[in-house]
């Protein structure tokens, strides 16, 4: 009877340390649940009270939650979105773009972004960007989970500024096919004046200076155009062998003044270049040289190949002459397009030769180094040298 008892009190004993462990880990229990409740509900105003919209979207493109910065972007209240398919929201020309991004991002994990063009009721044109993460529950549902952002004004601003530029384009073939029309019509009509020059009888000084003022005005008209071809990056380099004697002959045969013109160079040397464009800048750098120096003087032409190494070799052209009236050009402005020295007026010019010369030197993977003394300017020319024959196929 006595051990009945003692095991009834040692039961008893149990079962209320039992209870006890019991309340204590309901209240543990109790307590973090109440924090999770806590923290959801933190979770909750901030998703519901973020300043970006946030929605999920589910497997057909229904909306199933969403919060109030999305809903004011999209027009209704939290309510009125769930179930509506989010496409209904868009411009119809973002139908098919969303359409084939939904079904891409569903099928992929990584983050993906677009922007899209939003239907209002007010016809103002909204734009937001969205920003999407495939997202898979612990009950193997997929959803979408997004973010929008209003960019109205970021994209109408670069909707803005591409029509400007489109607009420059525009306004820069008008004037491009404006130029070329001018220039044609402009050298027809210096011809025809050199026709009937030829036709007249008047002192050799009168026509001379006649043709002087019409070969200004020609050469003025052509930097013009070339500066166009170089603006709109309509210039084609062709390389071929070419020999650097002839050029300059042809360049001698086209400049006032060419007796004053004192030119070194090998009678057979040749270079891999672009013909044309050596040429005109022969034409431009030595015409220049001869037009501001003094009319009594000297243009100095050396042609040299110099050698680094035996893989390393370059072709140098300097121009060399005294300073005219005009004085020496600025050392910081010499290749600006269209800058002339104040002194330098007196003379019909266009300040595209130099601008035009140094894109041309540019493109054939040169470059022009200008220095000047007291006394004397000189422009030089360095181009990588090869003369070895191209074989074309």
């Amino acid at each position: 009877m006595i051990n009945t008892i003692i095991e009834t009190e040692k039961l008893q004993h149990e079962l209320l340390t039992h209870q006890i462990e019991l309340e204590m880990q309901n209240e543990e229990l109790r307590i973090v649940n109440l924090t999770l409740q806590v923290e959801r509900n933190r979770y909750s105003s901030l998703y519901d009270f973020a300043p970006i919209g946030y929605l999920t979207i589910n497997q057909v493109g229904r909306i199933i939650k969403s919060n109030f910065a999305a809903a004011e972007l999209l027009e209704m209240n939290n309510k009125q979105l769930l179930n509506k398919h989010f496409i209904t929201f868009l411009a119809p020309e973002n139908s098919d773009v969303w359409h084939v991004f939904f079904t891409s991002a569903m099928k992929h994990h990584e983050r993906r972004s677009i922007v899209l063009k939003l239907k209002r009721s007010n016809s103002a044109e909204i734009y937001i960007h969205v920003d999407c993460q495939h997202n898979t529950s612990i009950d193997n549902d997929s959803t979408l989970l997004v973010s929008l952002t209003d960019v109205s004004e970021r994209t109408q601003n670069e909707i803005r500024l591409q029509q400007l530029v489109n607009q420059e384009h525009a306004w820069r073939i008008e004037q491009s096919q404006f130029i070329t029309i001018l220039a044609h019509e402009l050298k027809n009509l210096l011809a025809a004046i050199q026709l009937a020059l030829s036709l007249i009888s008047e002192s050799d000084e009168i026509v001379y200076i006649v043709n002087k003022v019409i070969q200004d005005i020609t050469n003025l008209v052509q930097r013009c155009l070339q500066s166009e071809k170089l603006n709109d990056q309509q210039v084609e380099v062709y390389i071929e062998n070419h020999n650097l004697f002839s050029k300059f002959e042809k360049v001698k045969k086209n400049v006032s003044s060419s007796e004053r013109l004192v030119i070194n160079v090998d009678s057979l040397l040749t270079f891999n270049t672009d013909g044309q464009l050596i040429y005109t800048i022969l034409l431009n750098l030595i015409d220049n040289a001869l037009k501001y120096s003094p009319s009594n003087s000297l243009v100095i032409v050396n042609v040299e190949i110099e050698i680094e190494t035996e893989k390393s070799q370059f072709l140098v052209i300097s121009v060399q002459n005294e300073i005219g009236m005009a004085g020496a050009p600025d050392q910081a402005k010499v290749f600006h397009k269209y800058y002339r020295n104040k002194s330098a007026h007196h003379e019909i010019g266009s300040g595209l030769g130099l601008y035009i010369i140094k894109a041309m030197t540019d493109l054939l993977g040169g470059e022009i180094i200008y220095l000047h003394d007291d006394n004397y300017v000189c422009f030089t020319l360095r181009f990588p040298y090869s003369n070895r024959l191209i074989k074309k196929d």
